[in-house]
């Protein structure tokens, strides 16, 4: 599911390429770190759904709705 919303399949190498943009700074130098990649990209799409997540919930309690 995070990998589709984040415009990825089963390729190690676009894994690798989408986390070295988003985190620069990570050693990714090698094709073989796709795990650490991985692990980085699931942690940034969850803390995005999180933070969504938690925004909606506020409003709904604003508003009066039931979770």
């Amino acid at each position: 599911r995070w990998k589709k919303a984040m415009g990825l399949d089963q390729d190690k190498r676009a894994s690798v390429n989408k986390a070295r943009m988003l985190f620069p700074h990570a050693d990714l130098s090698l094709v073989k770190h796709h795990g650490r990649a991985e692990a980085l990209l699931l942690a940034h799409w969850a803390r995005a759904n999180r933070t969504r997540a938690m925004y909606a919930s506020s409003s709904d309690m604003q508003s009066g709705v039931a979770a």
